[in-house]
Parts: C-alpha cells; sequence; structure tokens
C-alpha cells in the first residue's frame, strides 16, 4: 500500500536494506596537496615518500589526474619524477593523457606523451586521448599547432 511505501522511503524499520551504503572517501594528503595546487606540499609529501598514485580511498584518481587538469603544471612533472603511473586509470577509465587531452593543455599532452604515456589507451567509452583532443580542440591551436595535431604525430609515429 502507499502508507509501506512511504513508510520505507521514509525510514521505516527496514529501509536501510535497501538503501546503498555511501561510498566511503578518504582522500590521501597528496591528493589534497594537488587538488589545492599546492607545489610545496605535493613536493613536501613526495620527498617524505608518499605514493606518487594514492588517490585515497574511494576518490575515483590518482593525483596525476588532478595534476593534468589543475591550474599549476609544474605538479605534473613533480609527479612524474616521482615515478607516478603516465597510465592510471580514473573512475571512467581516463588516463592522465586523455584529461590532458580533454582540457586543452597541449603542454602537458606532450609532458605525458614523453614520459611515456600510452596514446592507444581507451577510456571505458572506447576512446583514445586523440579521439578526446578531437572533442574539444579541432580549432584550438597554440604556437606548435594545437594538441589535437601532436596527439595525432604521436599515434601516428607508434603506429605507422
Amino acid at each position: 500500500s502507499q502508507e509501506i511505501l512511504d513508510d520505507e522511503l521514509e525510514g521505516g524499520d527496514d529501509s536501510a536494506r535497501y538503501r546503498p551504503a555511501a561510498a566511503t572517501r578518504n582522500p590521501s594528503a597528496l591528493i589534497i596537496a594537488v587538488a589545492e595546487n599546492d607545489a610545496t606540499e605535493t613536493e613536501r609529501l613526495l620527498a617524505r615518500g608518499a605514493d606518487p598514485d594514492d588517490g585515497g580511498e574511494g576518490v575515483g584518481m590518482a593525483p596525476i589526474h588532478l595534476a593534468a587538469m589543475g591550474d599549476e603544471p609544474s605538479l605534473l612533472l613533480l609527479l612524474l619524477r616521482h615515478g607516478a603511473c603516465t597510465d592510471a586509470r580514473d573512475e571512467e577509465g581516463s588516463t592522465a593523457l586523455h584529461i590532458a587531452a580533454r582540457f586543452d593543455h597541449p603542454e602537458r599532452v606532450r609532458l605525458l606523451l614523453k614520459a611515456g604515456a600510452s596514446s592507444a589507451a581507451t577510456d571505458y567509452s572506447g576512446r583514445t586521448s586523440l579521439m578526446r583532443a578531437q572533442d574539444v580542440a579541432v580549432g584550438a591551436r597554440d604556437a606548435n599547432g594545437g594538441i589535437w595535431q601532436i596527439a595525432n604525430a604521436q599515434w601516428t609515429n607508434n603506429h605507422l
């Protein structure tokens, strides 16, 4: 009856059984420093042995993902120098290269490719970083021709 349904939705006796458990989020100190664009704290944590790939519990991404999109380009270099995995996946299957392309950061695309990031990696929707670059940067240009051209040249060099 509607009364029973309303009771269940309001938190009746058995309602907790039917609700999904709240996702626990416990971000690492490193991902917080990267999220705050704090290069000094990021460097301090890495120097003290913080795992460059640890985003924390339930966060769904690694620090390198935030560094690929954030406001402080030096954070990406710091993480790479401390061994961050260039092809770590976030909760959507995206790598840092996907994200740098999506956020139109050609200098970060170059840096990730130079560090060994795979231009052939696909996210969970089957899209490569080149496809992401095409989505957002067909008309974008920088001094070297835009990220689509950079990613395309890298893919061509690796596959032809």
